[in-house]
């Protein structure tokens, strides 16, 4: 519900109004209710962070989020921004609460200025119930009421603004959002038509290129290549879709590939008339594959704009044969990373097919200093480093060679001036891509600063919506600073499109982190189907068994764990530390024993990484080996201490340097160092009450009464 004067349009216009309203009005009313509650991702939730966000720039006394919520629901059980549950709700469950909030709200607009928090009293817990001996007049109690009963139509939509000033026209927002602008388009993923699972990969690859094409018409607003594809084998009504997308008309097909001959069918529907055309089908040899995306792209382009572009689809080679692996490349980069060397070997097999082919140079960079950076290939910095080289010597204007090259200098932790500049480059090439917010949300979480990586992966997602992996890093980001019931929303949301272990993982710390409920973070885990449950998923069940003190159940949980898992986990490592909080000194040394030669092989592996010679210094701690273990630690400091990298404090170390160099502290007795750290973590927001009083990395240090005074004083 929108008091307004002007109607609202439809797409981009409609768009910014919205934000310049919340931007303006004088009170932000959200509705909360079942239905908001089952309706994990909507238009509403972004109106609602759009208040939050302005919220955060108000003096403390200012009213201005006024949450209501409709029917039973409890507030610990909803899923709203974490500024929302900073302020008592008003339950508005019968007619004389009604008129009571109708009449406060009236009463506030009237008052003009600050609206103090001290001057509402009914607005915070249960409406407060007249007295029979000072009725209201029935004309106030009724013009109340119609203004609550106006309200209410708008329920479905998440909230409504109000504004001061002359008597404002009451305009209803649909349930649905309103029809987007045409302009807006969704290419959904071609249906593979082939009878073989093996040729997705090619029709999705199709797909993407005629997006791109389309993408390049300056009139014309296009979703994105990951939210689109969040649909693909994910039957939902097309009018939804379009809803969720925030489009007017929607692009969809199929690719049939027979031998040598590939058929295309096409068409386009205009969503609000639910108006479908169909484009006369192209076939064409598979050795033409370049000038059927072409033929395809005009023909969509033609319909979306009534023009003829001029504009053709290029790939950036010529040859046939390097580029169907490049699309078995691409396919494999967008899904998780136990796919990532099946991405790496089809894109050195595009390259050794054409040497010149500059996207698959900056895609083979890419995604391997991605698996170096999550230790899963050592080889793969020096193979991304060169790639990327390549990629930008034969096409110094491509923004993907730029951003190759970002990946490498951050895998190396490079001074973040250099990370800079190449990232620079990047947006100056391709300022409005996802992918540069995202890089930049990255960058400010290294930094320390989360409120301005929250901000970036906002921006991200604003032009991304979909975007699972964009979703599950905001929920970090979230979850670095206590916004919980957000992180929990947006990891929510991650799950639901990328159907993985990992943002329901994170949901399950983020219970852990923000309740300590033991119960409720098993029944999350529980809940994972065990056809998702990767190593990471055992990883964080072993630690979430060892924080409820089931040691043999920790331990029987890390046996699915690889033995060297990404992330530069070692197996041993974990169950050396868990058997000595058992006190179970000699199997705990056999453990730490085993692990040495793991973690020194690590170390040799990834040179320009901290982490390894953080996990080596700390089994060589626990084996006794003192000056080792002290220098050890600050060799992964040297590594780590790059110009700009802030990490976890105001300070200059990679962050886990900090945690590693604490833990030695305590094996050794220097607890007066080690607690020195953690005050200092504790007082940057770093290091969170949870996480110390529970995590297997704080078991020696728990004995000190002072470290626990401590843990108890750290943000929930």
């Amino acid at each position: 519900m929108w008091f307004d004067q002007s109607e609202l349009r439809g797409g981009d216009a409609w768009d910014q109004k919205i934000r310049r309203q919340i931007k303006e009005c004088a009170l932000f009313v959200p509705i909360i209710s079942a239905q908001t509650q089952a309706r994990t991702e909507g238009y509403f939730r972004r109106e609602w962070k759009l208040a939050v966000e302005r919220s955060q720039d108000m003096a403390d006394h200012v009213a201005f989020l006024l949450p209501v919520v409709l029917g039973q629901l409890r507030e610990n059980e909803a899923h709203v921004p974490e500024a929302f549950l900073r302020v008592q709700w008003t339950r508005v469950n019968d007619e004389a609460a009604e008129c009571a909030f109708g009449a406060r709200v009236q009463a506030l607009l009237q008052g003009g200025g600050a609206f103090s928090t001290g001057s509402m009293p009914a607005l915070r817990g249960t409406p407060e119930r007249r007295s029979a001996a000072a009725p209201r007049s029935a004309s106030a109690a009724r013009g109340a009421h119609y203004a609550w009963a106006a309200l209410a139509l708008a329920m479905t939509a998440g909230g409504f603004a109000v504004w001061r000033g002359s008597r404002p026209k009451a305009e209803t927002v649909p349930a649905t959002a309103p029809a987007a602008s045409e302009q807006a388009v969704a290419v959904l993923p071609f249906a593979n038509l082939s009878g073989d699972r093996e040729q997705e990969y090619f029709s999705d690859g199709l797909t993407e290129e005629i997006l791109n094409a389309v993408a390049r018409e300056p009139d014309l607003r296009v979703v994105p290549r990951t939210s689109a594809f969040s649909f693909k084998n994910k039957p939902r009504p097309l009018p939804e879709i379009a809803r969720e997308l925030n489009v007017g008309r929607v692009v969809e097909g199929s690719v049939q590939r027979s031998g040598r001959r590939v058929r295309i069918l096409c068409t386009v529907t205009q969503v609000a008339d639910r108006r479908t055309e169909a484009l006369p089908s192209i076939d064409r040899e598979v050795d033409d594959i370049f000038a059927l995306q072409d033929d395809v792209a005009r023909a969509v382009v033609a319909k979306l704009t009534g023009r003829a572009t001029t504009t053709p689809v290029t790939v950036g080679t010529t040859n046939a044969v390097a580029y169907d692996w490049y699309l078995r490349g691409r396919s494999h980069a967008a899904q998780v990373s136990l796919a990532w060397p099946q991405a790496v070997v089809a894109f050195q097999e595009a390259v050794k097919l054409d040497s010149q082919f500059a996207l698959a140079w900056a895609d083979l960079g890419r995604i391997a200093t991605s698996m170096y950076a999550v230790g899963i290939d050592s080889a793969g910095l020096a193979i991304g480093e060169r790639a990327a080289t390549e990629a930008l010597r034969l096409q110094p204007d491509l923004a993907e060679a730029h951003l190759a090259q970002v990946g490498g200098l951050r895998a190396r932790f490079a001074p973040m001036a250099e990370v800079e500049r190449a990232l620079a480059d990047a947006e100056r090439l391709k300022p409005n891509a996802p992918e540069i917010a995202a890089s930049r949300a990255s960058l400010a979480q290294a930094r320390g600063h989360y409120d301005d990586a929250i901000r970036w992966w906002q921006r991200a997602l604003d032009r991304d919506p979909r975007h699972g992996g964009y979703l599950n890093s905001l929920g970090n980001s979230l979850t670095q600073v206590g916004r919980y019931a957000e992180a929990d929303a947006a990891f929510r949301q991650a799950f639901a499109i990328l159907g993985t272990s990992i943002p329901q993982t994170n949901r399950a710390r983020v219970a852990w982190e923000s309740k300590a409920d033991r119960a409720l973070v098993t029944r999350m885990l529980d809940d994972v189907s065990g056809a998702i449950r990767g190593d990471r998923y055992w990883g964080v069940r072993a630690l979430q068994l060892y924080a409820c003190g089931d040691f043999p159940g920790a331990l029987a949980a890390v046996e699915h764990v690889p033995e060297r898992a990404d992330f530069f986990r070692v197996r041993s490592l974990f169950t050396a530390e868990v058997r000595e909080a058992m006190g179970d000194v000699a199997g705990a040394r056999a453990d730490y024993l085993k692990a040495l030669p793991i973690v020194e092989n690590m170390v040799r592996d990834y040179a320009a990484h901290p982490t390894p010679l953080v996990e080596f210094a700390l089994v060589q701690a626990a084996l006794g080996r003192k000056e080792e273990a002290y220098a050890t630690v600050r060799r992964a400091a040297e590594i780590g201490r790059p110009e700009g990298y802030v990490g976890e404090a105001a300070g200059e170390i990679y962050p886990g340097v900090y945690k590693g160099l604490a833990r030695i502290h305590a094996r050794f007795g220097a607890n007066d160092e080690a607690l020195a750290i953690v005050e200092a973590q504790i007082k940057s927001g770093a290091w969170r009450r949870t996480y110390l009083l529970h995590h297997l990395d704080w078991a020696q240090l728990r004995a000190d009464p002072r470290f626990r005074a401590l843990a108890e004083k750290a943000p929930l």
